[in-house]
């Protein structure tokens, strides 16, 4: 049943994503400065493809059943499907708050277990840490649009979005990663550095 929830929970996180961010909320939305180009997006298409391949392989028997990193990983995916509701909505409180728990949420999954050569790193790690990176590069553009629709004049704002903030963003990644002896997680924060304007 965990393999159908993780599956189910990839789909709505596609299905959602593309029906509610497709085109721009409005064109007063704000835009970070640090905000990756076009191309960084495709992430995506690789996020959920692992997602599905992580469903199969939890329905399939493949991995053995572990609930905290299926839940953990699956409810990353509900929250963001929430997240592109309420940011389509433009309610960027909510919606900021929506994905700094998705991001957590995934994170507790791919901070949890170091890399290993094993059958497990391929098709969970990989998945997880994957997930939880780019959802912070979203958090982190999310609270970018939240400071500069609310607080634009803020001097914390004007700290906030730089292309620094990227820089900023992914020492504190390699730590986590270094720390928990993992990888993975660090590889979006790159792949969005390398994607800047």
């Amino acid at each position: 049943m965990s393999g159908v929830f993780i599956g189910l929970s990839t789909v709505l996180a596609v299905v959602v994503s593309s029906v509610a961010l497709r085109g721009r909320p409005s064109p007063s939305s704000p835009k970070p400065s640090f905000q990756p180009g076009n191309a960084a997006f495709s992430i995506w298409g690789v996020i959920f493809s692992y997602g599905i391949v992580y469903s199969a392989s939890v329905y399939l028997k493949v991995l053995p059943h572990d609930p905290f990193d299926e839940w953990t990983y699956a409810s990353a995916f509900v929250l963001s499907s929430v997240w592109a509701v309420l940011f389509r909505s433009q309610w960027y409180v909510s919606s900021t708050a929506c994905l700094c728990l998705a991001a957590l949420s995934a994170s507790l999954n791919a901070f949890r277990h170091p890399v290993s050569p094993s059958l497990r790193f391929l098709l969970r790690d990989c998945a997880s840490g994957l997930l939880a990176g780019w959802l912070w590069v979203a958090a982190l553009l999310q609270v970018g649009i939240f400071l500069l629709s609310r607080l634009p004049d803020a001097s914390f704002t004007f700290l906030f979005d730089t292309p620094r903030t990227l820089g900023v963003a992914s020492v504190l990644m390699a730590l986590a990663c270094v720390l928990t002896r993992t990888c993975v997680p660090m590889l979006p924060l790159l792949w969005a550095s390398y994607n800047l304007g």
